[in-house]
């Protein structure tokens, strides 16, 4: 700062202006910071979102700052990712939501890094993601990086197997077929003995992460806001709400609303597979064969719905198994259909599955020795 007032005293006119406004927006940066850690040390989070949206305002030159300009950081993030964070800061000071570290900026989908700067744009993500220990973020973090997908792999190992697993000279359906039993009463009650598992079992890990996490820290808040893109038709649409920038959309949930989401289309999903690896042991003996050809037809059907019938892909249950970008919206952007979201996923899994069981049943009706 003594460099800079030196500075101005040695200048012409023209340069002078600009240079006091520098120093004015040093100095107040500087205020803005020493209230912030001051404030932070007495629980109070008020003048931390300020600082930082003051910076996010900065970055977004709203400011008169002289000499000092945001260009390249404007040009390389994107203005998505300033004005999401703008918007991310106005609603944590709204809401009185407890600071999730670190970083002031949301990193997103939306940047314009070069090849050039690829360390930097990994040393600017890094320093901008967001971590924290409470029950809430740490279940959003479960799901966020991916670790969800070890528990949906060893459900369907254990039980994707169907019928499958009971056949043999000594197997439970043989003994079942022998009682006053229907093989459509077998078959249903396989399904839903499956997804009781799951269910049970899917309760008890989530419910352990959040334990785990409020005993060691705390709860969460609910309330903290998590970005959910919106695609291009529906933020160019006349009764959108969401947040305009640049031809694209966002909007903010909350982390519970967020999670909740995450926890109902991980059910649906696992319960779509199991009715699935279900009606294929009904024509496949064998159980790595019921395995391969539910995995075949999961991973074609995902490529081909995402891939190759993108517009309609949301009447595909198969686009609804990356569970987190359905939720926070980046397929739905990345294929620009607004269909593709956590409610039509829900129904069209819940009314492929329904298909599937019925197909089933009606297979099962015709031909009772099928599995025999």
């Amino acid at each position: 700062m003594t460099i800079l007032k030196n500075s101005i005293a040695s200048i012409s006119e023209e340069l002078k202006d600009d240079y006091e406004k520098a120093l004015a927006f040093v100095q107040e940066k500087q205020a803005k910071n020493k209230a912030a850690i001051s404030a932070y040390e007495k629980g109070d989070w008020t003048p931390l979102y300020e600082y930082q949206l003051f910076e996010n305002q900065f970055a977004n030159e709203e400011l008169d700052t002289g000499i000092f300009r945001s260009e390249d950081l404007k040009k390389d993030i994107g203005k998505m990712a300033i004005v999401a964070s703008m918007e991310e800061k106005k609603w944590l000071l709204k809401h009185h939501v407890q600071p999730v570290f670190s970083g002031e900026f949301i990193v997103t989908i939306f940047h314009y890094w070069d090849e050039a700067h690829a360390f930097y744009q990994k040393e600017w993500e890094e320093a901008n993601r967001k971590v924290d220990s409470s029950g809430l973020f740490s279940l959003y973090l479960y799901f966020n990086q991916y670790f969800y997908f070890v528990p949906m792999i060893l459900f369907f190992l254990l039980l994707g197997g169907g019928l499958a697993t009971d056949t043999g000279k000594k197997s439970t359906l043989r003994f079942l077929m022998s009682q006053p039993l229907s093989l459509r009463h077998i078959f249903h009650g396989k399904v839903l003995s499956s997804f009781i598992v799951v269910l049970l079992s899917s309760t008890v890990i989530f419910a352990s992460v959040l334990l785990i996490g409020t005993i060691f820290d705390r709860f969460g808040d609910w309330y903290y806001p998590i970005l959910v893109y919106d695609s291009q038709s529906l933020a160019n649409s006349a009764n959108y709400n969401g947040t305009y920038v640049q031809g694209m959309g966002f909007h903010f949930t909350p982390l519970g609303h967020y999670l909740v989401k995450c926890i109902v289309l991980f059910l649906i999903v696992l319960l779509f597979l199991i009715i699935l690896s279900t009606f294929c042991s009904l024509f496949i003996k064998n159980q790595l064969g019921v395995f391969m050809i539910v995995i075949l037809l999961s991973a074609s059907g995902y490529v081909l719905s995402i891939e190759a019938l993108s517009e309609v892909a949301h009447l595909s249950p198969f686009t609804y198994f990356n569970i987190v970008k359905i939720i926070n919206g980046e397929v739905s952007t990345a294929h620009n259909n607004p269909h593709i979201n956590f409610m039509p996923g829900s129904i069209v899994l819940f009314i492929s599955s329904f298909v599937v069981m019925t197909i089933g049943h009606v297979v099962l009706r015709k031909y009772k020795n099928l599995t025999a």
